[in-house]
């Protein structure tokens, strides 16, 4: 018989209560639920991750990656800068 682990169960319905609270309700790309968004300004989310500095370094390399890329996008230079001035 499998030994059930509570504590992964309970962090499994966590997540799926969070994910269902930042879901948009229209697909539109500014308002479409955003992991930096979620992994820097949502304490609760700072919880739910396993290795939040892990993930953390990935999604700043990830925006650094992009913005390198794609140097004139107004929604990413948004969401830098909302990430810079509302971050702890």
């Amino acid at each position: 018989m499998r030994r059930v682990d509570d504590e992964g169960v309970r962090r499994t319905q966590e997540r799926r209560e969070f994910v269902d609270r930042c879901g948009a309700a229209d697909d539109v790309v500014g308002e479409r639920a955003n992991l930096a968004r979620m992994l820097f300004l949502d304490g609760h989310t700072c919880e739910l991750c396993v290795d939040w500095h892990r993930k953390a370094r990935a999604v700043v390399g990830n925006l650094r990656h992009v913005a390198g890329r794609h140097p004139d996008d107004p929604l990413l230079a948004g969401l830098i800068g909302e990430l810079s001035m509302k971050s702890w």
